[in-house]
């Protein structure tokens, strides 16, 4: 393992650490078949093989949708851009997302849309509001409270697959919006991307909490290792 040299704030990553994700091993025949066309030069790929698992939790499936959308980020070592845009790989994806998306319909029930949006937020944001939503303290109390190093190191390991393209999905909003919200949204943007500062960008200042920890600061490194049911929360962000 490569240690970053991040040691205090102020320090910021290195090219290195920027640098494109590498291909994981893959978990199954969606995976597998992600991996195989992307070796490949651009061009029209084979059909997309029948996925074994759960579409949204399952390993094989959430990692082959996290790679493809990867393409869409910094793309991915050894792998040739023209794959982005591919015509038949974007229907792969299509695909892909609609089991995501119709496995979630059937699990998560939709509430009636609120009348009032801001109070609704503030509700749910609210501290007496996430303990009515959970059936115990919230991951956040109990990392401030009770967490072992060993925990804390396993969530930030966990931790890893959004908080270094923190705030990179929603950019893709702006274009799609107009007036305020466009307005607020490049508001909240900026803070998290260090209103111009570079030790201030938010992906930088978690790369300084790994690093502390003693673990690995590099973009993507700990692919490799986290579960669906990680993949998935960032699959989530992309996909919306």
């Amino acid at each position: 393992m490569t240690l970053s040299s991040l040691q205090a704030y102020g320090d910021v990553p290195t090219i290195v650490d920027h640098c494109r994700g590498a291909l994981p091993p893959p978990r199954g025949p969606v995976s597998e078949w992600v991996q195989d066309t992307l070796f490949r030069q651009p061009g029209r790929c084979d059909g997309l093989p029948d996925a074994h698992d759960d579409p949204v939790l399952g390993d094989d499936s959430a990692l082959g949708l996290y790679l493809l959308y990867e393409l869409h980020y910094r793309g991915l070592a050894g792998v040739d851009d023209g794959w982005e845009w591919e015509p038949s790989l974007l229907a792969a994806r299509a695909e892909i997302e609609a089991r995501f998306l119709d496995r979630l319909q059937g699990a998560v029930a939709m509430p009636d849309p609120p009348d009032d949006i801001v109070s609704a937020l503030r509700e749910r944001s609210a501290a007496d509001g996430e303990k009515d939503l959970a059936d115990g303290p919230t991951l956040s109390g109990y990392c401030e409270n009770d967490a072992t190093w060993d925990q804390m190191r396993e969530i930030c390991i966990h931790r890893t697959a959004w908080q270094l393209k923190e705030a990179d999905p929603h950019s893709w909003a702006l274009p799609r919006l107009g007036g305020r919200p466009k307005a607020a949204l490049a508001e909240i943007q900026s803070g998290e991307y260090g209103n111009g500062v570079e030790r201030d960008v938010h992906q930088h200042l978690f790369a300084l909490t790994l690093s502390l920890l003693g673990l690995d600061t590099r973009y993507g490194f700990y692919v490799p290792d986290l579960p669906g049911m990680t993949l998935a929360t960032v699959n989530l962000a992309s996909l919306f």
